[in-house]
């Protein structure tokens, strides 16, 4: 299959709405497969509704440009199979990374625990660059995070939700999100969603990525103080300003949740206390 200048190779993912596969430039000197296209069916349902997130992914990536962030290389938003084509991250969604660890078990994980602070760090990072155009990522959850294995590098994908947000006015993508990581106030649908409800988002899926199964406490508006068993892996020392930070995110009330900014700051900080030299993943 052939959409505009580009061969479609080996599907990635099938969603509800679109496609990704692996593509080629069908002039390219090379037969190597360094790209991946985000496409949608004309005839899949909610193809209008998939139509516009892609539009919304467009219209986002280029107003926002950060190493973070994705970017796209190439797009036809008015064809009869609308597309956008992005450089290949030869990595794991941080979902996979869990996905794995849950089988082989968090000992056995190439990811140490300064690594995730890393991560974590570069990913406040993008959505910094986002929050500060008072845009809403939408959708922030563990799939839409991507680690590549070589670089180290973090990448927030999927911005199809994504939409600038007024205070006191409710955001139109509220309801939408991955199901366990929608901060509270999308859910009710009374009150305005802002950035904030990204945070909320971030925040969720950085407990999973930190803590094993058993060691996530509930947050609430009254403590910051979530009870947190142990570390990702025992040889590294607790960090209670990681846990605290986390339950912060986490508060049901967004008002009461840091900015981004406080977020990024207080990562690095904890970064540079238990920084060690990067080890590459495991091939």
């Amino acid at each position: 299959m052939e959409l505009g200048n580009w061969r479609l190779g080996t599907e990635i993912a099938a969603g509800r709405w679109a496609n990704v596969c692996v593509a080629s430039p069908i002039d390219g000197l090379s037969p190597q497969v360094d790209y991946v296209i985000k496409y949608v069916d004309p005839l899949s349902d909610g193809s209008e509704f998939a139509r516009s997130m892609l539009w919304r992914e467009h219209a986002c990536a280029e107003l926002v440009s950060h190493p973070n962030l994705i970017s796209f290389l190439d797009e036809d938003l008015t064809a009869n199979t609308p597309f956008l084509v992005s450089a290949r991250i030869q990595g794991d969604s941080i979902q996979q990374v869990l996905e794995v660890e849950k089988l082989a078990g968090r000992q056995a994980s190439p990811l140490r625990f300064e690594d995730r602070l890393m991560f974590f760090r570069q990913i406040c990072e993008g959505l910094q660059a986002l929050h500060q155009e008072q845009i809403r990522h939408g959708d922030i959850a563990p799939r839409n995070l991507i680690v590549d294995r070589q670089s180290g590098q973090a990448t927030i994908i999927d911005l199809g939700l994504s939409e600038k947000v007024q205070p006191f006015i409710r955001a139109t993508q509220s309801l939408a999100g991955s199901l366990g990581y929608i901060a509270p106030e999308c859910v009710k649908g009374n009150d305005p969603v802002t950035v904030s409800a990204d945070i909320y988002s971030l925040g969720q899926t950085m407990k999973e990525f930190f803590c094993q199964p058993g060691e996530i406490g509930e947050s609430n508006d009254d403590s910051s103080d979530a009870v947190f068993s142990g570390p990702v892996t025992q040889s590294v020392a607790p960090i209670p300003g990681l846990y605290q930070l986390l339950n912060a995110m986490t508060r049901l009330h967004p008002l009461r949740r840091p900015t981004i900014e406080s977020i990024f700051s207080q990562v690095a900080l904890l970064e540079i206390e238990s920084i060690q030299p990067f080890r590459r993943w495991a091939a």
